[in-house]
């Protein structure tokens, strides 16, 4: 309160004078000694003989702590919000603002929070608090500055921020104290770091389903089946496959080993290749190649279809030899196109040994 010295106080029980419960933060019937380590201390009576009178003028009350003072919105460019926790001690106080040293306003019981008006705009106060309890005072609170929001002029950007729906919004000013105009930029990808919701993301398999990637708005993602492999696929020019398709990164493509096309590779010179084009199974394809093949006009014995190729014969540099030898002649390799040298040898041959 401060403690009062007239009139009966018992500690527990009933009571009438209630003060030294009070300022220990107990209830006004709790059952507590004169003797207690908390009535001492309270007392200043570490050791001795102990009385009431001792309890005359102390207080136990705490002091309001975190004290922040701000603008309680963009709107507001003549008031603050104060706010402060009260610390156990202080339960059942009021509290008292004082804004640039004088007393503004009390509060109610056990409050954590005030509001300050009719201030100027864009000024800066010092504002702390105490909590007062039956008469008594708390020390004063840590100061704190609070500073009014200015008048803004018309579209002057005040602020920005991501909005539920992950859209950019701007705060700007619209020339008339206490009043701003938000502008939804739309912008809900560079800024907010989020990628429209409903954006295609990718597919994958899942099985014989094709299973499409979704970006949700909010910075995850959703799948929803796009196709259930297995029915009629067309590919290819030539030979188009129309039968059973399958999964394979993302995509419905037909199974390996379908024949695309077959034929003679045109080349400017030898060796006569045959060629054969398969799917591979994954959405491209393969093929395998016959050199000297008597079905590409070559004349010089072996060959045929695949059989090994004499000396003096020519094979291409793909895959494996051809040759009957198992080797090439040294330094006999060309390429129809000299890019291909050394990288994909797909128009190389070479004389075998």
């Amino acid at each position: 309160m401060p403690i009062n010295n007239s009139g009966p106080v018992s500690l527990g029980g009933s009571t009438t004078g209630q003060s030294i419960n009070l300022e220990l933060g107990l209830s006004a019937t709790a059952q507590i000694s004169m003797n207690d380590a908390v009535v001492r201390t309270l007392l200043g009576r570490a050791s001795g003989s102990i009385s009431l009178n001792d309890a005359y003028g102390k207080s136990n009350l705490g002091t309001p702590l975190g004290v922040s003072a701000y603008p309680p919105n963009y709107e507001s460019y003549n008031n603050l919000t104060v706010a402060w926790s009260l610390p156990a001690s202080s339960f059942g106080a009021s509290v008292q603002v004082y804004v640039n040293g004088s007393l503004y306003t009390t509060t109610g019981v056990n409050a954590v929070g005030a509001s300050i008006t009719g201030l100027t705009a864009n000024t800066s106060y010092s504002i702390y608090v105490r909590a007062i309890r039956n008469g008594a005072l708390s020390a004063p609170s840590a100061t704190v500055t609070g500073t009014t929001r200015p008048c803004y002029a018309y579209y002057q950007l005040i602020d920005s921020y991501c909005d539920q729906y992950n859209s950019l919004i701007e705060v700007r000013g619209s020339g008339s104290c206490g009043t701003v105009y938000y502008n939804d930029t739309g912008n809900n990808v560079e800024v907010c770091g989020y990628i429209p919701a409903g954006t295609f993301l990718g597919s994958y398999c899942s099985g014989q389903f094709v299973v499409g990637t979704y970006a949700n708005g909010s910075g995850g993602t959703y799948s929803q089946n796009l196709d259930a492999c297995g029915g009629t696929i067309y590919i290819g020019y030539f030979n188009p496959y129309n039968g059973p398709s399958t999964c394979c990164n993302g995509n419905c493509v037909a199974p390996a080993g379908h024949l695309i096309s077959e034929g003679c590779t045109v080349y400017n010179s030898p060796p006569y290749t045959y060629t054969y084009t398969y799917t591979d199974g994954c959405g491209g394809i393969t093929t395998t190649n016959y050199n000297n093949d008597s079905r590409c006009g070559y004349t010089g014995g072996g060959g045929g279809g695949g059989g090994c190729i004499p000396s003096g014969g020519y094979d291409d540099t793909l895959y494996q030899t051809d040759c009957c030898s198992g080797a090439a002649v040294p330094g006999s390799t060309v390429c129809d196109n000299p890019a291909d040298y050394g990288t994909t040898w797909a128009t190389c041959y070479h004389v075998c040994a």
